[in-house]
């Protein structure tokens, strides 16, 4: 009796140490599958994606009527990144807020900026990066295209700019 007693315990000890974890495991790359395991179904594929229409709160407007136009290729599986192509056409002015981390790139024309008590121009080949929780003014006097990769900056990044303060010039 005192046997059978034994190899129960053993048994769902095992079950509780091995077995439980591993089913757990499995159930989580179940679910994070695609980024895993699905991603090579995007992989030496062409697809068309064309820029679509953007609507910037109006709130953010300064100046003009910005027409903007956007596509986001790239994101990660849960969010944290993404990447895309952004188009402004103007004359106009306006706030953008950045809730999340961004570098850009510009690709074609020029957009005048003011940020963090700076003022500069981004030309054609210039890049920047912007930080989480504040505010850029764009000038776009004709049109500006960019490419972007936005990023989630993490609790300890924020909590660390939050202590020292903003990005430091």
């Amino acid at each position: 009796m005192a046997t059978t007693r034994n190899r129960r315990l053993v048994l769902l000890s095992f079950a509780a140490v091995i077995v439980l974890p591993a089913v757990i495991l499995l159930m989580y790359l179940a679910h994070i599958e695609p980024e895993y395991v699905g991603y090579k179904d995007r992989l030496a594929k062409r697809e068309f994606m064309p820029l679509g229409p953007f609507t910037l709160p109006s709130a953010w407007v300064i100046s003009g009527s910005p027409k903007i136009r956007v596509n986001e290729y790239g994101q990660s599986h849960y969010e944290s990144f993404t990447s895309g192509i952004w188009e402004c056409t103007g004359p106009a002015q306006f706030e953008w807020h950045y809730p999340v981390d961004e570098s850009i790139y510009i690709l074609e024309g020029a957009v005048q900026i003011e940020y963090l008590g700076k003022k500069f121009t981004l030309n054609a080949g210039d890049s920047t990066h912007f930080a989480a929780g504040t505010v850029a003014k764009w000038t776009v006097p004709e049109r500006v295209k960019k490419t972007y990769a936005i990023y989630e900056p993490g609790r300890l990044v924020r909590l660390m700019r939050r202590i020292f303060g903003p990005v430091a010039s």
